[in-house]
Formats: C-alpha cells, sequence, structure tokens
C-alpha cells in the first residue's frame, strides 16, 4: 500500500506516492487536465519502477545499465 500526496503548483499537480513498508518515494509532476484516477495510476507506475529500480530489478530482461 502506498501515501498518495497531491499538491497543485500552478499548472501542474505534484503527486508523492510512499511506499508504507520500504519508505520509498517517487514524486511525479502531472499536468491538471489528467483525472486523479490517471494521476494516481501514473503516480503508482512510477513508484514501482523506482522501487523495482533500487531493489535492482527491472524489465529489461535482468540486464541493467
Amino acid at each position: 500500500m502506498a501515501i498518495l500526496e497531491y499538491i497543485q503548483l500552478g499548472g501542474y499537480m505534484k503527486v508523492s506516492a510512499v511506499d508504507e513498508e520500504t519508505g520509498i518515494e517517487a514524486v511525479s509532476i502531472l499536468p491538471l487536465n489528467l483525472t486523479r484516477q490517471e494521476m494516481t495510476t501514473a503516480a503508482m507506475q512510477k513508484l514501482k519502477y523506482v522501487m523495482n529500480k533500487k531493489t535492482g530489478e527491472n524489465s529489461s530482461g535482468g540486464f541493467t545499465t
């Protein structure tokens, strides 16, 4: 489960997603014309990406650069 925080910055929304177990955080800056659900989906995808990167996993067949 993740904690999400939404902060409007001018014409953008800053969405911070923090994994409760690990404390890993990912921040996304998104346009305001997205729905709340689209913002949540984008933030959760970025959090998953950051968590996989920090744990050494990725979707490129196990090769890291």
